[in-house]
């Protein structure tokens, strides 16, 4: 039988619970959101170090200038962009929202790249600009709650 009427502690139990379910979501998030942005900056800082040392190889083997150039830019706004979102979830979780703001232009640098390039590899690309609109329009949802 489900009662009719909660007393009031049943309801702060009942409030306290989702207050919890909800913290645990951020932190989900945020875990995930440093795991992904890590190994995209990570792989990306590698890109562009192999760009600078084998850069003049490249060159030398035929590669035109523009295409080396073109990865170094990208691996570099890349590398920002991952520093740039992991910055704002640290600020979120600290209630700041410049976090959220952080955390936005680096996932908007990196939709963007992903878009302007997405044209040769089919779905991959549009997916995992997908996933991390996923990821904004979550942490927008707690802009409310950020100072």
């Amino acid at each position: 039988m489900i009662p009719l009427f909660m007393s009031n502690s049943e309801e702060i139990v009942d409030s306290n619970s989702a207050q919890r379910e909800r913290k645990s979501i951020f932190q989900t998030f945020a875990m995930l959101s440093y795991i992904g942005n890590s190994i995209w900056g990570i792989l990306f800082l590698l890109l562009f170090i192999g760009c600078i040392i084998n850069g003049e190889g490249m060159l030398r083997e035929g590669d035109d200038t523009s295409r080396v150039t073109f990865y170094l830019i990208v691996s570099a706004l890349i590398s920002i962009a991952s520093i740039l979102c992991i910055i704002g979830v640290i600020r979120m979780k600290r209630g700041k929202k410049a976090g959220f703001y952080a955390y936005a232009i680096g996932n908007l640098i990196w939709i963007g790249l992903l878009f302007y390039d997405a044209g040769r590899y089919g779905l991959v690309f549009p997916v995992l600009a997908g996933i991390s609109a996923v990821f904004v329009i979550y942490y927008a949802l707690r802009l409310p709650k950020l100072s």
